[in-house]
């Protein structure tokens, strides 16, 4: 039976288990909380000077229990970054120092004070640089798993997971185009009953999610602006808990939809090119191609529509005139071919 951790028990659990995160004898601990937690229970534990995250996968969703998921999905991400890593030229991804796969529970370097990716968009900094870093780390991991069997056989299916996979994937590209009744506004409403009635637009989503499908190399598979810190040492890549052997382009066409979004928000989607331009160089500058553009932009258009007609809808859409035009742009991305991110100020 899983122990479910606490901020009462924590330290009675790493005595017993990972004494090393206690630091110094006699030490002042602390217990606070680390990002948003929706998935998984997660702390910041400190003794003294000494600091790690502790992160533990229960039998649902942290924030959501109404969700049932196996607990294996922590397992699912210490593999992604225990391979990840044997490309990690630059300290992209956080080092794992221990994992129980009895109680599921995972101890993490501690990247130290961090800016969230989505937080540094909402002041208006330009984020290429990181941006940039996570592209070419992706490239590196993708091109150095492409065809190698032995390192993504390991990782789960979408259609067989039994944990937070295929409810990642239900929710990307089934749940917000067949009526299912999230809370939307009247107007946005009536865009998602449009999308649902649309054959040929959900003919184009689900076209994408199969080519998604392919396992041509190992994915994220959440490459969004929350699991994204700006640290000291440059850009680094969280939450791993839905990675899988998959198309690169989904990896990277989650990254585009949310970069376009932000210049919606901001009223700027015509800078969307200008964006997106240096962090798909730096993705190519890494790797040979292994996914055209227009793959990535197809991925990208139904981020945007799940993010805006979904559950997990992002904070920018809820003026409605910034929801529909997002859901325009990307359903002009999914019905149009992008030969490259210049062809994104067409859209504009």
């Amino acid at each position: 039976m899983q122990l479910r951790l606490s901020d009462t028990n924590v330290f009675e659990y790493l005595e017993r288990h990972f004494p090393e995160a206690l630091g110094a004898s006699g030490a002042d601990r602390c217990v606070e909380a680390a990002g948003d937690g929706n998935i998984n229970w997660v702390r910041r534990v400190r003794a003294g000077d000494t600091s790690f995250i502790v992160k533990q996968a229960g039998p649902a969703l942290e924030k959501f229990p109404e969700y049932a998921v196996s607990p294996e999905r922590l397992l699912h991400e210490e593999r992604y970054f225990e391979t990840a890593a044997r490309f990690d030229t630059e300290n992209v991804i956080p080092m794992v120092h221990f994992v129980d796969p009895e109680h599921h529970v995972m101890v993490l370097e501690d990247v130290g004070a961090a800016e969230r990716l989505d937080t540094a968009w909402e002041r208006g900094a330009d984020t290429t640089e990181g941006l940039c870093r996570i592209a070419g780390f992706l490239a590196r991991v993708h091109r150095g798993t492409a065809s190698h069997t032995e390192w993504l056989a390991p990782f789960p299916e979408p259609e067989h997971d039994d944990g937070v996979l295929r409810l990642h994937f239900d929710h990307i590209f089934r749940l917000p185009f067949d009526g299912t009744a999230f809370p939307l506004s009247p107007t946005v409403r009536a865009v998602a009953d449009a999308v649902a009635a649309d054959a040929k637009l959900r003919g184009a989503i689900a076209a994408t999610e199969a080519a998604s499908h392919r396992p041509d190399a190992l994915i994220h598979g959440d490459v969004q602006p929350t699991n994204i810190l700006l640290a000291p040492r440059g850009a680094v890549l969280l939450d791993a808990e839905t990675a899988h052997a998959g198309a690169p382009s989904f990896d990277l066409g989650i990254l585009f939809a949310h970069v376009v979004i932000d210049c919606i928000a901001h009223g700027r989607v015509a800078d969307a090119p200008e964006r997106i331009d240096p962090v798909w160089q730096a993705y190519l500058d890494g790797a040979e191609p292994l996914c055209a553009f227009d793959a990535v932009s197809k991925v990208a258009g139904v981020e945007m529509l799940r993010r805006t007609l979904g559950a997990a809808q992002v904070p920018a859409v809820s003026d409605d005139a910034v929801a529909l035009e997002v859901v325009r742009v990307g359903r002009q991305l999914l019905l149009e071919a992008s030969a490259g991110p210049d062809s994104l100020g067409e859209v504009a």
